[in-house]
């Protein structure tokens, strides 16, 4: 910021103040960071690439870009020239858009770099981080033993919670009272048990409880609702989300609701791609709320027979 003005003060000229502004910089510093493409000719560098560059992303794109070396020194240039070569791979009808594919972007990615969101992105994660407020010194030993790292930021991923995760928290639920389930612990610390299947009935279900406890308060930090999310989107009413949605109830509703977006305005394509990027965390949650409700009806059952 402590540019501008001073640019156009130095530069009256070459730089006026009508047009040298640091809106108009950062606007421009977008367009190159959103279009530019590493490339490499002689050392690496950032080139815009004419015309390719106009070609959005798609996962199934028809596109395939390859970088190929030429020799151009007789045209005095003392290294080679790098070609940006687009092969379609299918049939394109006149006036159909030709993808290319930018590669494994999440959402976040995607919106970070290029400027645009995907919905649904099978790639996106949601971080988030578990309470270790009652991690003790066994339960540290076990987690190392088998190398968890609780202390990490965790990544949750759509569908089924990792195995990774569920052992963490079979761990967290092993009292250290001098009973059986702290001589479990040592047994698992010497790794003499394994956490990552079930330990009992009664350790699998608080290890399920606390998995809803975790996605319920990953959910609490959106003032919206999914259904919210994806009405202001516009996504069609026979699309696959809204029936997660009308399967999955945690998903329906906000506290704070009344303070998201009001339904039919119209969203610039920033607010639609940052809409998208935060409905997409919450597609995630809702599949593992479906798979932790399957979870415990599941141990429901078994209690039942038992």
């Amino acid at each position: 910021e402590a540019l501008f003005p001073r640019l156009s003060d130095a530069f009256p000229t070459e730089l006026p103040h009508s047009t040298c502004r640091l809106e108009d910089f950062l606007w421009a510093a977008a367009l190159i960071d959103t279009r530019a493409w590493a490339t490499v000719a002689g050392e690496e560098v950032t080139s815009l690439v004419p015309a390719a560059d106009m070609m959005n992303h798609h996962t199934f794109a028809q596109g395939s870009v390859q970088r190929v070396n030429r020799d151009a020194s007789e045209q005095g240039s003392p290294t080679s020239i790098q070609d940006a070569v687009v092969t379609v791979l299918a049939p394109v009808k006149a006036g159909q858009q030709v993808f290319i594919y930018y590669g494994e972007l999440s959402t976040a990615s995607s919106l970070l770099r290029f400027g645009f969101a995907s919905l649904p992105n099978p790639l996106d994660t949601v971080p988030f981080e578990l309470d270790l407020s009652e991690l003790s010194d066994a339960h540290a030993a076990a987690m190392a033993a088998h190398g968890f790292r609780p202390d990490a930021q965790q990544l949750l991923r759509a569908g089924p919670p990792s195995w990774r995760l569920k052992a963490m928290l079979r761990l967290l639920h092993l009292s250290v009272d001098g009973g059986e389930e702290e001589a479990l612990l040592a047994q698992i610390a010497a790794r003499d048990a394994d956490p990552s299947s079930e330990l009992s009935l009664e350790n699998e279900a608080a290890m399920v409880s606390s998995l809803r406890e975790v996605l319920l308060s990953m959910l609490a930090q959106y003032p919206s609702s999914l259904k919210h999310d994806l009405d202001l989107l516009g996504v069609a009413a026979d699309s696959p989300m809204r029936r997660l949605v009308a399967e999955c109830t945690e998903v329906q509703s906000a506290d704070s609701e009344a303070a998201a977006m009001e339904e039919g305005a119209e969203l610039t394509d920033g607010a639609r791609a940052c809409l998208s990027h935060v409905a997409s965390q919450k597609l995630i949650l809702a599949h593992n709320f479906m798979c932790v409700g399957e979870m415990e009806r599941a141990i429901a059952l078994r209690r039942e027979r038992s």
